[in-house]
């Protein structure tokens, strides 16, 4: 793993990363405000009948409701990169985003804890909790209910240096052999929203010095995250 240095390099990884998350954000928006034109260009044909005018209405609600969550990622991810390090637990980080996610989302879900929970990191608490939410959301759009999200914390040495090491998890695995789905709207959401969940907790934890590792041979534990401590 890299440790962050003072100096920037304006010329590194970050200016890939940039392009790269740009390039998913205008492409999912635009797809999104296609949608919300084709709705309203049936209205209009609607309204000169009154018929299947509410059937039309409901079928425009997944893309704006996409393209709010678009722009909710687009302040996120930059906001990503400004944080102000002082000492802070990471379970309240996670904390935060779980209770926080456990209220907006409406499902039936469960945080498990193992390992360190006391670990303390030099890190900017509203911004981590930022990424864990992220990750969480992503568990969300691959779990049926109940959702089980586990996270495992410990302290590690790596290349001589403390870390503090976060794994997460959840119960996908299950779902599948149950053959349980997680609800369509969540379901429909999964592919393009999860590159950007986890473009925006890559560069939270990038910010903080540290490293995010996605495992998905690993399908009970497919996010690892390392930071200093």
């Amino acid at each position: 793993m890299r440790m962050r240095t003072g100096r920037v390099n304006r010329r590194g990884p970050w200016e890939h990363l940039d392009r790269e998350v740009v390039h998913l954000l205008v492409h999912e928006g635009r797809n999104a405000l296609d949608e919300i034109q084709s709705g309203l260009n049936l209205i209009r044909l609607d309204l000169a009948c009154r018929t299947e005018t509410l059937e039309t209405l409901d079928a425009m609600t997944p893309p704006r409701c996409d393209l709010a969550r678009i722009f909710a990622d687009l302040e996120d991810f930059s906001a990503a990169s400004k944080v102000i390090l002082e000492p802070c637990r990471l379970a309240e980080a996670w904390r935060t985003a779980f209770e926080r996610l456990s209220v907006q989302a409406g499902r039936r879900m469960e945080l498990r804890e193992t390992g360190e929970v006391d670990i303390t990191v030099s890190g900017d608490l509203k911004v981590l909790a930022m990424a864990f939410a992220r990750l969480f959301e992503e568990s969300l759009r691959a779990c049926c209910d109940p959702v089980t999200i586990e996270v495992e914390s410990s302290s590690a040495a790596v290349r001589g240096k403390r870390v503090a090491r976060i794994a997460v998890r959840d119960n996908r695995t299950a779902c599948r052999t149950t053959g349980d789905r997680a609800p369509p709207l969540a379901a429909a959401q999964a592919k393009n929203a999860s590159a950007l969940a986890i473009a925006i907790a890559r560069r939270v934890v990038s910010a903080h010095g540290g490293a995010l590792v996605l495992r998905p041979e690993d399908h009970s534990s497919p996010v690892l995250i390392l930071l200093p401590s």
